[in-house]
């Protein structure tokens, strides 16, 4: 399949440069000058690995290992190699752990399918007459389909397995070492060179022409169903679907990635649990990402056209919903525990800090300008008041959009700036109740749906030293809360009762501490600031450059609110806390709070000194009583400033 070579065209029309890669099969590597050379076939109907694990008084067996209908290709044509590997079954069984009715634990099983895996790889010289025809303009092309996989990630098999391996890992190496003989190699005859069965090509070869495709990998991934379960039984069950990988990479240096997942799903198996979907989906696909991005990395002042992106990302993204009950993060915290290295919580954060700072940093120099289209459904939070209540919480973070412009400046000399536009639409919290047929029923909205807005100017280096590096303005609109009594009661169910019960679990379910899967990384447990400089040296290094006045500010951020409006209710009575209304009841209402406008402002600088300045033009207090008796039922504030430099 040919991929067009002109960027504006793959960014106009997505599909064009989107499509999936090539994908033949192995009778499609011949072709009339393509002939055949040699072909070796060799095909295995079953392959079995037993492994025993050794005891102070005999051996037992442990593992063992089954692939089915084994089958392996490999040709030689005159314009290149081709190869195919094909097998039908796989089955890994653990004999020492069994299930609650005496069977051996299946780790990994397959259902009888005519292909579980198939990998096909071939490589045509551009010199071959069909090269552009035939084969598509395709140089080299891997090509992997797996279909479905049971997994059984049983506790202690695993934990067991892992233990295993780096025990054989440890052990392998010093024995291969040991039997080797040094003097062997010396008396060991030189093998006569075996004349090749083909002409080998030039060196160098021919060269790839202009648009095709030097590599195309392809990855389908049909289904993936792993169940996690402990000594007694199943409690999660993770479902993958239709994942696919397809990627190419240009002879004009332009690389093109596409990627899609169809579902996600994480259950709940226990049947005693109210809460059986951990994570389901809304949309009916989840994922789809294309990318299409030059490897050249030159400035666009460069080039012909300053403002033509030199890359497209597009990312759609499917809405999910997450259940977050303490009680479960425990339990999966608990469960995978002994897989998890104890300095690794501290060892992540201490990257994705640097990684953050780096990524801040990285904004300043020279980066590709890319065309941007992101449309995400963030997820839709449901967040009971504990396990057995049916009042839950939800949090709909809302609809994002981003996407950019780029323009080219004149003034105060020629740059370019990338605007980027960011767009979090229908945020909303409601209360809701999960009715008797599983479906969550809204029973009053607390946080009307509101939008933020964000709009980023950065300058793409090299840029004006007049020119602010980084520029960063948000705004968002008016928030309107209602909060009842019954609001604030689930409120402060999921703070205490919620929270209670994932302690709870985290001591009954917290294994032991010999239980830990060993680090092998020395950097995991390596001090959180090593390397830093000493606060002494950063002082001095600020003061220096404040006194030498290069101070020059490098990201502006402005944050707006344009104003809030709460409103505070009393649930009046029993009858009306159960009903599903709409709209709160004006009858009912206790207090207002109106906030105008408020706005902060940060400004970092070079010297790494950073300005902050808050502004709130009102904020008023009403007695929203109907039949109120108090003499003063309205009080108010006017501007407040405050201002702080660091």
């Amino acid at each position: 399949m040919e991929q067009s070579g002109d960027l504006d065209s793959e960014v106009s029309d997505p599909g064009q440069w989107a499509r999936a890669v090539d994908q033949p099969g192995f009778q499609d590597n011949v072709s009339a000058h393509n002939v055949l050379s040699l072909m070796l076939r060799a095909q295995i109907p079953e392959v079995s690995i037993h492994l025993d694990r050794s005891g102070d008084s005999a051996d037992r067996p442990y593992l063992l290992l089954v692939i089915s209908s084994l089958s392996v290709e490999l040709a030689q044509l005159r314009y290149g190699p081709a190869a195919q590997l094909t097998l039908s079954g796989l089955r890994l069984v653990d004999k020492l752990h069994s299930t609650n009715g005496g069977e051996y634990l299946e780790l990994i099983s397959t259902a009888q399918q005519r292909q579980l895996v198939s990998v096909l790889y071939r490589k045509v010289s551009p010199s071959c007459p069909e090269f552009s025809t035939v084969f598509h303009s395709v140089e080299q092309s891997l090509v992997m389909d797996i279909g479905t996989i049971n997994v059984l990630f049983h506790r202690g098999a695993v934990l067991t397995l892992v233990k295993f391996l780096q025990y054989a890992g440890e052990r392998l190496p010093s024995k291969a070492l040991s039997v080797a003989v040094p003097s062997a190699a010396a008396a060991a005859p030189v093998a006569a060179p075996v004349p090749a069965l083909t002409p080998a090509p030039a060196a160098d070869g021919p060269p790839t022409p202009a648009g095709a495709t030097r590599f195309s990998g392809s990855l389908r991934l049909q289904e993936v169903v792993a169940r996690l379960c402990d000594t007694d039984s199943d409690f999660v069950e993770v479902k993958v679907t239709g994942a696919e990988v397809d990627g190419q990479l240009k002879a004009n240096d332009k690389m093109i990635l596409k990627a899609s997942l169809s579902e996600f799903t994480m259950e709940d198996t226990s049947e005693t649990t109210l809460y059986s979907k951990i994570i389901s989906m809304e949309d009916d696909k989840l994922l789809e990402l294309n990318v299409s991005l030059m490897t050249g990395g030159r400035s666009p002042l460069d080039t012909d056209q300053p403002v033509k992106p030199q890359g497209s990302v597009r990312l759609r993204v499917g809405r999910l919903h997450v259940l977050l009950l303490h009680k479960v993060v425990a339990e999966m915290q608990s469960f995978l525990a002994p897989f998890v290295a104890a300095e690794l919580g501290g060892w992540a954060a201490r990257q994705a800090e640097r990684r953050l700072a780096d990524g801040v940093a990285g904004v300043h120099r020279q980066a590709p300008t890319l065309s941007l289209s992101v449309q995400l459904h963030a997820p839709l939070l449901v967040i009971p008041a504990h396990s057995r209540s049916r009042e839950t919480l939800l949090v709909n973070l809302g609809d994002l959009s981003v996407e950019n412009l780029i323009k080219l400046k004149e003034s105060p000399s020629r740059h370019v700036i990338d605007n980027i536009m960011i767009r979090l639409r229908d945020m909303q919290i409601s209360r809701a109740m999960l009715s008797m047929s599983g479906d969550l029923e809204i029973i009053d909205p607390i946080l009307a749906p509101t939008e933020l807005r964000v709009d980023v100017q950065r300058a793409v280096s090299p840029a004006p030293a007049a020119v602010l590096p980084l520029s960063v303005s948000a705004s968002l609109e008016m928030l309107h809360l209602d909060v009842a009594q019954s609001d604030v009661t689930l409120v402060y169910s999921v703070m205490s009762e919620n929270l209670a019960e994932g302690r709870f679990s985290e001591l009954l379910l917290s294994p032991p501490a010999e239980e830990g899967w060993r680090t092998f990384s020395p950097e995991l447990a390596g001090p959180a600031a090593a390397g830093a400089p000493a606060v002494d040296e950063l002082v001095s290094e600020r003061l220096q450059v404040f006194l030498s006045g290069q101070a020059r500010p490098e990201t502006s951020v402005s944050v707006a609110l344009d104003g809030a409006a709460i409103v505070l209710y009393e649930d009046g009575g029993a009858q009306a806390a159960e009903s599903s209304s709409p709209a709160r009841d004006e009858a009912h209402a206790l207090l207002r709070c109106e906030v105008g406008e408020a706005r902060l402002e940060l400004e970092q600088y070079s010297d790494r000194s950073l300005s902050a300045r808050a502004t709130l033009h009102q904020l008023t207090l009403a007695d929203a009583r109907p039949d109120s008796p108090a003499a003063v039922k309205r009080c108010g504030r006017g501007g407040v400033k405050m201002m702080g430099d660091r």
